[in-house]
């Protein structure tokens, strides 16, 4: 339901504020509590887009800080005043070079201690993911009970972030929430993930895209995401918890797919390979993912064909639904609303769109 409110506004602190997740959630703190509630965090090499994101902001009188996490002032400095913070800010290209992931481990511990005091009796919101559970297996649903095997640098760097939180929260008296995200949908995705790459191959027809694989994943519209982030701060059951999330229909990679096809008009001869060859398939590519003379590379290549195949992203996100009662917007809607208009080529260029092949033919005709 999320109808909960605050009794007294509060002041937000948001990391990573010009990414994916962290975009949406400030225009809505900036819709509902104006510009002198939020304060910005980003990082100082933006891209394009995100600099766009941040001059409009200034424009509205939020406050930005650019820093980097791994280099952050430890002494001497003091943070902005804030109420709640939301720890967006992370690297999450899979298939980077492991130095990369520093940011999510070493950078939470720098940004803790550099907060230090201003922590006391304050409340974060910790943004890590389900691939720190990575527990690929055929009809499985991770929660909050699954023992964590991250088999990728992303999932054991947000893992040692929640480690991170836990073992100073004592030390500097706050309370925390952990959500352990599912893939995201909404406009401004990363061209590179799922929702950039899978159109692309549909509208080639690439054999990829024809099969018919098994494995379950967990998916949550942005807007639903962005509700629940700014309803937990308020919900006295959800401190010092951690909870898994997705919407709850948990569609198989196949079916993703054939909705992908189906909103951007594109055919797709599908290929049916039968469920004994997925259950060889999954095994094998989970064992290649573990062999650490591949290059890592060839280990994430094989550690995503994993999750297509087996359940290592799908989530039962019954724990938090039992508190917050959400309503989800589903997948399918989630999938129309960035891909099933014929956008401007300004507003495409905004959403991540103006790339994808079919988007293009679309808007042409």
């Amino acid at each position: 339901m999320l109808s909960r409110t605050c009794a007294n506004q509060s002041n937000y602190l948001v990391t990573g504020a010009t990414g994916f997740i962290g975009r949406h959630l400030v225009d809505a703190l900036l819709a509902k509590w104006g510009a002198g509630a939020v304060v910005a965090m980003t990082h100082t090499g933006r891209r394009k887009d995100e600099q766009h994101i941040a001059e409009r902001w200034r424009s509205a009188g939020i406050t930005l800080i650019e820093c980097d996490l791994l280099d952050l002032p430890q002494g001497g400095s003091f943070p902005p005043a804030f109420d709640v913070i939301y720890h967006l800010a992370a690297h999450t290209e899979t298939k980077s070079p492991t130095a990369c992931f520093r940011v999510n481990s070493e950078g939470t511990r720098n940004l803790l201690r550099w907060l230090g005091p201003a922590l006391r009796g304050k409340r974060l919101i910790y943004a890590s993911t389900l691939a720190c559970v990575d527990n690929p297996r055929f009809r499985g649903a991770i929660d909050e009970e699954t023992i964590c095997r991250p088999r990728t640098a992303y999932g054991r760097t947000k893992l040692a972030g929640e480690h991170s939180i836990r073992s100073l929260q004592a030390e500097f008296g706050f309370d925390y929430t952990i959500l352990r995200l599912c893939t995201i949908v909404g406009a401004g995705y990363r061209p590179t993930g799922m929702f950039g790459v899978f159109p692309q191959m549909l509208a080639r027809n690439a054999l990829g895209t024809r099969l018919n694989w098994p494995g379950r994943v967990s998916l949550m519209g942005v807007s639903d995401l962005v509700r629940i982030l700014m309803t937990v701060p308020d919900c006295p059951q959800t401190r010092n918890e951690l909870y898994v999330m997705g919407n709850g229909e948990n569609p198989s990679v196949d079916r993703v797919l054939g909705e992908m096809a189906t909103v951007l008009g594109c055919p797709r001869d599908k290929i049916r390979i039968p469920l004994w060859f997925w259950g060889v398939a999954g095994a094998l590519c989970s064992r290649i993912t573990g062999v650490p003379i591949l290059p890592p590379r060839a280990r994430t290549f094989f550690w995503r064909l994993s999750h297509m195949i087996l359940d290592g992203v799908c989530a039962d996100s019954s724990k938090l639904d039992a508190v917050l009662r959400p309503r989800y917007q589903p997948f399918r809607e989630c999938l129309e609303a960035i891909y099933g208009r014929t956008p401007s080529v300004e507003s495409a260029a905004a959403d991540g769109l103006s790339t994808h092949p079919v988007i293009t033919r679309r808007t042409a005709l």
